[in-house]
């Protein structure tokens, strides 16, 4: 009986002893948000007819200019009034070129080309957030940022031939026709991946 007892505790050690041990995952490090340049736009917006620009490296040029347009289609049957964002050629924006869509990003997350895989950088010649539709008697709201309140639009601006990462936060308000805006950041320090709102 004995000899029983010892080869089930041997056999016991034996098995144990050849599971593969689980080793534990490594806990990524925390993400350290970089010295960022703040602007507050509380405020500020851009009804029909009017513009908003923005200087983010204080060198008295627009870096990013936000303005609307009237544009006629379909052989004038239908009006596009057009709210658009666009910028100077050191301004960059991500964008999907073929429905001119610019990401409205949530806060925290991260921007940087490669967190943005399905956008291109693309100069920001001017890209529309939301447009006014009439046709006919038939009026409508069109634009990927329509109603889209306190989110993030990021931007890539060239300073001093390097890279920075910034975002502003903005809605696009169908119920008042405005751009309404709240704040705008550039990351101090060039090639640095940032976080929309922080």
């Amino acid at each position: 009986m004995f000899k029983k007892y010892i080869f089930a505790v041997l056999l016991l050690a034996f098995i144990s002893c050849k599971k593969d041990k689980v080793q534990p995952t490594p806990e990524q490090p925390a993400f350290i948000d970089p010295e960022m340049t703040y602007i507050d736009l509380t405020g500020k917006s851009v009804g029909w007819g009017q513009t908003l620009a923005i200087d983010f490296d204080g060198n008295k040029k627009t870096d990013l200019l936000f303005y609307t347009e009237l544009h006629s289609v379909e052989f004038n049957t239908k009006t596009l009034r057009k709210y658009f964002v666009g910028g100077g050629v050191a301004c960059k924006m991500a964008a999907l070129i073929e429905n001119e869509t610019t990401p409205d990003l949530d806060k925290g997350a991260k921007i940087s080309h490669t967190d943005l895989p399905n956008y291109e950088w693309h100069p920001a010649l001017g890209f529309t957030l939301m447009q006014h539709v009439t046709a006919g008697d038939q009026t409508y709201w069109e634009g990927s940022w329509k109603d889209r309140d306190h989110r993030y639009l990021p931007f890539e601006l060239v300073i001093n031939g390097k890279n920075h990462l910034g975002w502003i936060e903005l809605f696009a308000d169908t119920k008042t026709d405005k751009l309404v805006f709240y704040r705008a950041a550039i990351s101090k320090e060039p090639q640095t991946v940032i976080r929309a709102g922080y």
